[in-house]
């Protein structure tokens, strides 16, 4: 459900920005033939009306199968970091699912974090599982300066 809704609003937002870059694209024509004077592009100008359907659906697509590439960063805040310092972050790509990455390798685990604080140097956390959700009542607290990482696995070991 939730990805059916992150659909419904990229669409959306993809089409609002369409929207305007047709037009800043039609005016940046608009502004070229007059200071130019070239002939296609006055030609071009007379089919104003009909030049910005085209000119939207190229912007859409374009947006739109831009959200789906390998980047895909949009910059539209919708994955948000907080540095804890010493290059570690806690990570949330969805506004739901947050995580912690324990290592600064490309490849390393994530801790699916529940509730978390940062005090004094420490991470301390209840998490769900590194990569799965494996583990019901898990406690971690990390050390940031030291790179640390003690785990728990339930309240009374915590």
């Amino acid at each position: 459900m939730f990805y059916l809704i992150h659909l419904f609003v990229l669409v959306v937002s993809t089409a609002i920005y369409a929207a305007l870059y047709s037009a800043v694209l039609i005016l940046l024509i608009y502004v070229l033939a007059k200071i130019t004077r070239w002939r296609p592009l006055v030609k071009i100008l007379r089919f104003r009306l009909i030049l910005w359907p085209p000119a939207f659906l190229l912007c859409f697509f374009g947006l739109f199968f831009y959200a789906f590439s390998y980047t895909q960063d949009m910059g539209r805040g919708d994955y948000s970091r907080i540095p804890i310092g010493n290059g570690y972050e806690i990570s949330c790509i969805d506004g739901v699912w947050a995580y912690f990455e324990d290592e600064k390798k490309p490849f390393s685990r994530q801790a699916a974090l529940k509730t978390f604080a940062i005090e004094n140097g420490y991470l301390c956390a209840s998490y769900e599982g590194f990569n799965t959700s494996d583990c019901k009542d898990c406690f971690l607290v990390f050390d940031i300066e030291k790179e640390k990482m003690h785990l728990f696995s339930s309240t009374e070991d915590y």
